[in-house]
C-alpha cells in the first residue's frame, strides 16, 4: 500500500510538471543604452538562464548608446545558453547605432512593420563622416581604426548567424539603414512580426541553434516581463551627468563646512557619501581624466582658501579651474551626455558668491577693532578705586587694572582707557559736558 501511494503521487507530480507551460522572459531597451540599461539586460539574461527559461525576448526602441554598454549587452547575449530573440517593436520603433549590434548578436532577429534598423556609424564621427568614401575623408588614424574595428565587429556577428555581412559594413561605414521589409529581403533579420504571438508562432516552427544545441520553442510559451528594479533605477539616477555633478558639488561643500567647523561629523559623512556616489556615477560614464584632475585640484584650492587665508587668490584660482574642469568632465560620446552648461554656470556663480563673501568677511575682520582680549579695553570707561597722581588702580567692566594717568585722579572718578602698555591701561579723566 505505501508503494502504491508513492507511485500515485509521483504520477500526479509528473502531470503537474508537464502541465506547467514554458516561460520566456521579456526585457526592454526603450532608452539610450547606458550603464543602467546594460546592467538590467545582463542581470535579466542571467536570471532567465538560471531559471531554465525557454528563451528571452528583448524589445528594442533605442537611438543607440555607449559603446561600452553595447558590448556588455552583446557579451551577455553571446554567453546565453538559451535563445535570445531581439525584436524591434512596436511599429515606429528603431534600433539605431548600437541597437544594430544587439540585433545582429541575437540568435533570432525580428522587426515589426514600420520599424528601422541601422545607422551604426559611431555618432561622435557623424558630423564629419558624411562621405561614404573613406579615402576622401580627412580622418585621423584613430578614427579610421575605430570605424574599421566597429565594421569588423558587426560583420563578425553577421557571420556568426549567417546574416548579411556586407550590409553590416555599410551600416557602419556609410550609416546605411533599412526598413523591416528591406531588412528581411537583404537577409539582415529572420522574421517580421506584428506582435509577440505572431513572432512566437513563426519561431516555434524551426529549432534555434544555441551553442551548437538545437532548441525548439513551444507555440504555447508564456511571456513574462522583467521590469527594471530599484538597482536599475538607482543606476539610471546616478549616471545622469547632472545628478552626478550635483552630488560632486554637495560633497565638496559639505567637506568644506566640516573642515571649517571641525567636530560636527554629520556634514563630513554626507560629503563622503555624496562624493562616493558622484565618482561611482562618473566612473560608469565616459569620464575625462583631465576634467576630473582639474576638478580635484580646484577643490584643493577652494578648501585651502579656508586655511591659508590668501585673500581670495587660491579661491579665485580654484573657481577658474573648477569651471574648466566641469566643462571637460566628460569625453564626447554617442549619447551626447555631458553636464548641463546652465548647471556649470550656476555652480560657478555660487562659488564666486561664496568666496566673495568670505573674502569680504576677512577684510572687514582685519579692519575692525579687536573685540576680544586686552585690546578690546581701548575706549572703555572705568572707575578709579583710589586717588593717585600718576599710578593707581581702576575698575573696568568688573575687572581691576593697573593704570597710568597724566593728570591727578580722585577716587570714584570716571576714566576712559586710551591705550595699553605692558598690561597697564593708559587713562584720562572723562570730560563732563
Amino acid at each position: 500500500m505505501p508503494y502504491f501511494i508513492s507511485f500515485f503521487f509521483l504520477i500526479l507530480f509528473s502531470c503537474f510538471t508537464y502541465a506547467i507551460p514554458e516561460t520566456m522572459y521579456h526585457l526592454m531597451i526603450n532608452k539610450p543604452m547606458g550603464p543602467a540599461v546594460a546592467d538590467y539586460i545582463d542581470r535579466g539574461i542571467q536570471y532567465a538562464n538560471n531559471s531554465q527559461a525557454a528563451g528571452i525576448i528583448i524589445t528594442l526602441d533605442t537611438p543607440g548608446g555607449l559603446d561600452t554598454s553595447m558590448r556588455k549587452i552583446v557579451t551577455s547575449i553571446l554567453s546565453s545558453s538559451i535563445p535570445v530573440i531581439s525584436f524591434v517593436h512596436p511599429s515606429g520603433s528603431r534600433a539605431s547605432s548600437t541597437g544594430t549590434y544587439v540585433v545582429y548578436a541575437s540568435h533570432i532577429a525580428a522587426m515589426a512593420p514600420e520599424t528601422r534598423l541601422g545607422s551604426a556609424t559611431p555618432v561622435t564621427l557623424r558630423s564629419s563622416y558624411s562621405n561614404p568614401d573613406l579615402k576622401k575623408l580627412r580622418l585621423s588614424q584613430h578614427d579610421l581604426k575605430y570605424i574599421n574595428d566597429s565594421a569588423t565587429y558587426l560583420h563578425s556577428l553577421a557571420v556568426l548567424y549567417g546574416r548579411n555581412g556586407e550590409w553590416a559594413k555599410k551600416a557602419v561605414k556609410e550609416g546605411a539603414s533599412l526598413t523591416a521589409f528591406e531588412a528581411i529581403n537583404k537577409q539582415v533579420i529572420d522574421y517580421i512580426a506584428v506582435d509577440f504571438n505572431h513572432l512566437i508562432q513563426q519561431i516555434s516552427k524551426h529549432p534555434i541553434l544555441v551553442k551548437n544545441n538545437p532548441i525548439t520553442i513551444s507555440d504555447t510559451v508564456t511571456i513574462r516581463t522583467i521590469l527594471p528594479d530599484l538597482k536599475t533605477q538607482f543606476l539610471s539616477l546616478i549616471t545622469n551627468p547632472d545628478i552626478a555633478y550635483l552630488l560632486l558639488l554637495a560633497g565638496i561643500y559639505c567637506l568644506m563646512f566640516e573642515l571649517s567647523t571641525p567636530g560636527l561629523i554629520f556634514p563630513g559623512l554626507i560629503g563622503v557619501v555624496s562624493l562616493s556616489l558622484s565618482f561611482f556615477g562618473f566612473y560608469l560614464l565616459p569620464l575625462s581624466w583631465l576634467g576630473i584632475i582639474l576638478v580635484i585640484v580646484a577643490s584643493v584650492c577652494l578648501i585651502g582658501e579656508l586655511y591659508l587665508n590668501s585673500y581670495g587668490a587660491l579661491g579665485g584660482f580654484g573657481i577658474i579651474l573648477f569651471f574648466l574642469g566641469s566643462i571637460m568632465l566628460m569625453e564626447p560620446n554617442s549619447l551626447h551626455m555631458s553636464v548641463s552648461r546652465s548647471l556649470i554656470i550656476l555652480s560657478t556663480l555660487i562659488n564666486c558668491l561664496f568666496f566673495g563673501l568670505t573674502f569680504m568677511t576677512v577684510i572687514k575682520s582685519k579692519k575692525r577693532s579687536a573685540i576680544f582680549g586686552v585690546a578690546s579695553m581701548v575706549g572703555k570707561e572705568g572707575e578709579s578705586l583710589e586717588s593717585f597722581e600718576r599710578n593707581g588702580q581702576i575698575s573696568v567692566q568688573g575687572e581691576i587694572w593697573n593704570a597710568i594717568s597724566n593728570e591727578p585722579v580722585q577716587k570714584y572718578d570716571t576714566v576712559v582707557v586710551t591705550a595699553i602698555e605692558d598690561q597697564t591701561l593708559i587713562i584720562r579723566l572723562k570730560k563732563e559736558h
